[in-house]
């Protein structure tokens, strides 16, 4: 079963990737998100489970101080009602 995950992205950020390990993800107005300039945005993929219904989401990017902020999400633990916000606090 997949998850509809919304990705909440709250600052600027340069190089922008979402991706599930391996693969960047292609979000639902079909833009693949690798190496994206992003300020404040919203994404919404589609996160396939494993047998065990879990699933995980990689995002990272460079914030306007040049700091890599790199974050792994559990899903659906790190899920807010079907959301998640980068970058964690």
């Amino acid at each position: 079963m997949p998850y509809d995950v919304t990705i909440n992205v709250t600052e600027a950020f340069t190089d922008l990737t979402v991706n599930d390990g391996h693969s960047p993800y292609v979000d639902k107005n079909n833009l693949k998100l690798e190496n994206l300039d992003a300020g404040p945005s919203i994404f919404k993929i589609e996160v396939e489970a494993d047998n065990n219904g879990h699933g995980v989401v990689y995002v990272k990017g460079t914030d306007s101080g040049s700091k890599l902020r790199n974050f792994p999400y559990n899903i659906p633990d790190d899920c807010n009602e079907g959301s998640i916000d980068f970058p964690k606090y």
